[in-house]
C-alpha cells in the first residue's frame, strides 16, 4: 500500500489493493479484472516483478497487529524492569490465583511465591 501511495496512487486504490494482496486475493485468483488492471497500471513505475511478487503472496500479517504486539511487549517489558515487584503480583494474581485445577505440589508453590511477595512489601 504505501508503495503504490509513494509511487501516485490515489490512497483508496492502494488501501483496496493492499488488503487484496495481504490477503491473498490475487494469488487465489479470486479478484475482477479490473481491479488487476489497476494494480498492473499503478505498479508499473515498480516494475513488473513488483506486480508478479504481490499476485504470489497467499497471507501477511497485518502491520496494525504486529506494531500492537511490540507495543505490548515493549510496556511488560519497562514494568518488569522498573517494577518488579508489582508485575509478578499482577502476574500470579492473573495467570495463577485460580487455584482449583492445580496439583496439591502447584498449590503449595504458588502460597510459597505469594508469601514471598508480600514479605517484600
Amino acid at each position: 500500500m504505501n508503495d503504490l501511495i509513494r509511487v501516485g496512487a490515489d490512497r483508496t486504490d492502494a488501501f483496496k489493493i493492499g488488503e487484496t494482496v495481504r490477503k491473498g486475493l490475487f494469488a487465489r485468483g479470486r479478484v475482477d479484472e479490473e481491479l488487476v488492471n489497476l494494480f498492473k497500471e499503478l505498479s508499473r513505475p515498480l516494475g513488473e516483478w513488483y506486480f508478479e511478487f504481490c499476485s504470489k503472496v497467499r497471507y501477511m500479517f497485518p502491520k496494525a497487529h504486529a506494531i500492537e504486539y511490540v507495543i505490548i511487549a515493549l510496556k511488560l517489558a519497562w514494568f518488569k524492569k522498573y517494577y518488579p515487584k508489582e508485575f509478578y503480583e499482577a502476574y500470579l494474581d492473573c495467570y495463577l490465583s485460580d487455584t482449583k485445577n492445580f496439583t496439591e505440589e502447584e498449590k503449595e508453590k504458588y502460597k510459597i511465591i505469594k508469601n514471598i511477595l508480600q514479605k517484600i512489601n
